[in-house]
């Protein structure tokens, strides 16, 4: 089975720990005589609850871990009581407890990502070097990994142990050196993905598109795309979704041709990047429109519309969440307006759907992706709409929601991989429905350890969207320095795109399945590299 199908993470997950029990007792019990055998088959380590696991999997298999402790007394303290004698002045060491690797997985790439991983995870915790009790049967393994022998033996005759030690920094720069050498898809496999897309994506997503593409106009084919529209539009409580081969900002096109065939002027509500385009699609379209404007970041209340006259006007154009800040704008405020006024309120949801609960009721048109929270591939395009519209040769045909719907939903060639990679993101969807809190609380907790360490994101708690954190950085400290140094550290942030330059801003975002111990190191990470050794870090007004 090819090497680059293996993925590195930390352990969160209760099947993944109890994996690794059985990995340890046999590596630890079977191979190694260094525990008594457990008629349950599994080795707990005496210090689970304060270890740290990093492993690799082969689909939802785990064939390799390694654990850390930082907790002093180290169990090779006890063996060596002179320990920082032998490791040098001023160490700040984490343990190594166990490192284990099924027989017929031992190969290089395992062992360098289990030990990219591990290490990216301990330095940005602020541990400089690494100790472990390498048995004598591995040593060549030990050292090829990067730990060098110290003081004497340690152990019982049969299950003797070697003092180790490599300092984090220095073996971190020459495993990235040699992960260049490796498959391109080798470093994201030991990243914590922290971007707005693409996002980590389950097993059973990836399986789904790499299954072998059928035809489009296959009847079967034809049953699961329509099934699949359906499913989508009673999760956001629409009537209508209709998939297209394209991305998001097709998606708001295709709302922009039927916003055309209204016949009407109407108002773009403006206070972020994608508001901004949203009044970029209106005026390449031709549409009759007003704007109404307001600072990044501040978001619309009543008072914006009220003693406005907006008889004359039919559509009412926004975007839900404005991912260039963060923003969660009012929805309820939004269709009441809409619905006072008469107007069609037409919606870009790319970065809501699957982030927050969306309630499309009430809503003319919507724009929708199946990358970001959706959590599948980028690639189709998806529009929610309220009514069944006819097609429109004013229109391009690729543009044309009304032909599509007339072609049954399929009026060009479909990808098959994407449309079965959706369907099983959707499920995954539908199978946890705790999910949606679980991620809120995931925002709320990394939004307040972010405060502790001075960095206050640039929204209010109540007016953000949780899985959307943007930083405001002083100007003396590069947002893409700061976003590179993330990088390093095994994190991947937002701070690329071309509004977050201008801005100086650095985004964190939690659109994939994450965990508090996935994410948590990013924190110091941040810290250092915007206040660098400064001691007061007391928070800032973004």
């Amino acid at each position: 089975m090819a090497d680059h199908r293996y993925t590195f993470k930390i352990a969160t997950e209760p099947e993944e720990m109890e994996q690794i029990f059985r990995l340890n007792h046999r590596t630890f019990v079977d191979e190694i005589p260094q525990h008594t055998e457990r008629k349950d088959g599994k080795l707990i380590d005496k210090f689970h609850e304060e270890n740290t696991y990093v492993i690799c999997k082969l689909g939802d298999e785990v064939v390799g871990m390694m654990s850390a402790r930082g907790k002093r007394p180290f169990s090779l303290d006890h063996k060596l009581p002179d320990l920082d004698a032998h490791m040098g002045p001023g160490r700040k060491p984490v343990e190594i407890r166990l490192l284990a690797v099924d027989k017929e997985h031992r190969g290089t790439k395992v062992f360098l990502g289990l030990g990219m991983l591990m290490f990216q995870t301990q330095r940005a915790l602020g541990y400089d070097s690494a100790v472990i009790s390498g048995t004598t049967l591995q040593q060549r393994l030990y050292k090829r990994i990067g730990f060098k022998p110290f003081g004497p033996l340690v152990g019982e005759e049969g299950a003797q142990f070697q003092p180790m030690m490599l300092r984090i920094e220095q073996q971190m720069e020459k495993m990235q050196d040699f992960a260049k050498i490796l498959p391109s898809d080798f470093l994201a496999g030991i990243q914590t993905n922290l971007l707005p897309g693409p996002v980590t994506l389950k097993e059973n997503v990836k399986q789904a598109f790499s299954e072998t593409p059928i035809s489009h106009r296959g009847e079967q084919f034809i049953k699961d795309f329509n099934g699949l529209r359906q499913d989508l539009a009673a999760f956001v409580n629409a009537q209508h979704a209709s998939l297209f081969l394209g991305s998001g900002t097709l998606a708001n096109e295709i709302v922009a041709g039927q916003i055309l065939r209204m016949g009407q002027k109407g108002i773009i509500l403006n206070n972020g990047e994608f508001g901004t385009r949203l009044v970029d699609h209106a005026k390449r379209f031709g549409l009759d429109y007003e704007v109404i404007q307001k600072p990044w970041g501040v978001p619309f209340t009543e008072e914006d519309f009220a003693g406005r006259d907006l008889s004359d006007c039919g559509w009412l154009w926004a975007v839900h969440c404005e991912t260039s800040t963060g923003m969660l704008q009012d929805l309820d405020l939004l269709k009441r307006v809409a619905k006072a006024h008469d107007l069609s309120l037409c919606l870009d949801a790319i970065s809501s759907i699957g982030a927050v609960p969306v309630d499309l009721e009430g809503v003319k048109f919507a724009a929708g992706t199946s990358g970001k929270a959706l959590q599948s591939f980028s690639g189709l395009a998806i529009v929610f709409h309220d009514e069944l519209v006819e097609p429109d040769d004013r229109l391009p045909r690729y543009f044309d929601l009304g032909k599509y719907l007339a072609s049954g939903g399929i009026a060009f060639t479909q990808n098959s991989n994407l449309i079965y990679a959706l369907k099983a993101a959707l499920q995954n969807v539908k199978d946890d429905p705790a999910r949606l809190q679980r991620r809120r609380d995931l925002g709320l907790w990394l939004r307040e350890e972010l405060k502790q360490g001075g960095l206050e994101p640039l929204l209010p708690v109540e007016q953000n969207n949780p899985v959307v954190l943007t930083l405001a950085l002083p100007p003396h400290v590069s947002s893409v320095e700061v976003a590179k140094t993330a990088e390093a550290a095994g994190f991947l942030l937002s701070a690329h795109s071309q509004y977050l330059v201008d801005k100086n801003w650095v985004q964190l975002c939690l659109m994939g399945e994450l965990s508090q111990g996935q994410i948590a190191p990013v924190v110091p990470v941040l810290v250092d590299a915007v206040f660098g050794e400064q001691s007061d870090r007391t928070p800032r007004a973004a």
